[in-house]
């Protein structure tokens, strides 16, 4: 987990763009809220498919993904 990760406030998924710059080329899934803070990150480079905890609950093929990275 990143410093300050426990930190971030719980945000909608649109913000989830906004950290691109945190961790390029890496997708972070924010999981376990609680208390208004994640408890876990999970990073995963792009390309791979990523699984989404409940309630998303779905697998995430981030091959695509690499088309937007710088």
């Amino acid at each position: 987990m990143t410093p300050g990760t426990a930190d971030r406030p719980l945000m909608p998924i649109e913000d989830f763009a906004d950290l691109a710059e945190v961790a390029p080329n890496t997708v972070v899934v924010y999981s376990e809220p609680k208390d208004g803070r994640y408890q876990q990150a999970a990073a995963h480079p792009l390309g791979t498919p990523v699984e989404l905890p409940a309630p998303v609950g779905f697998t995430l093929d981030t091959e695509e993904l690499k088309d937007y990275a710088d």
